[in-house]
């Protein structure tokens, strides 16, 4: 797994294993390399490609600080649907299960609380609280 290149910028570096980063991809590495909270450095996986805020394929590891954003919204992709060979399990069971996996995982923009503004004022006041300033 030694088959990387190293992203500089000033002091810090991004291992990246992605083949050809995208513009928008280079620049968000550079935003994150700029981050004065990022722990040692950033990794850009192989399928590493712009996303937003933080490249698609970007793994990001922050010294105390939680980084939502680094999340992503492509969080879902590559997840497949299995079928399980589930043959003692009853309908009244599996309907349970439903209800608290909705319950536990916050799905699409309607279970979020407050406007996409207050989110991201609450990130960047985040990120502000952590800059050394």
């Amino acid at each position: 797994m030694d088959n990387f290149n190293v992203i500089h910028l000033g002091n810090r570096i991004a291992k990246n294993w992605a083949a050809g980063l995208d513009s928008l991809a280079m620049e968000q590495v550079g935003n994150v390399l700029s981050l004065p909270f990022l722990f040692k450095h950033m990794a850009v996986m192989s399928d590493g490609h712009g996303g937003f805020g933080v490249p698609i394929g970007g793994v990001v590891a922050t010294d105390g600080v939680l980084l939502p954003g680094a999340v992503g919204y492509d969080i879902g992709c590559g997840v497949a649907a299995m079928r399980l060979d589930l043959k003692d399990i009853c309908k009244d069971d599996i309907i349970k299960i439903k209800a608290l996996i909705k319950k536990l995982i916050p799905t699409g923009t309607t279970r979020l609380q407050g406007t996409c503004s207050q989110q991201c004022y609450a990130s960047t006041s985040v990120r502000n609280r952590a800059s050394p300033d």
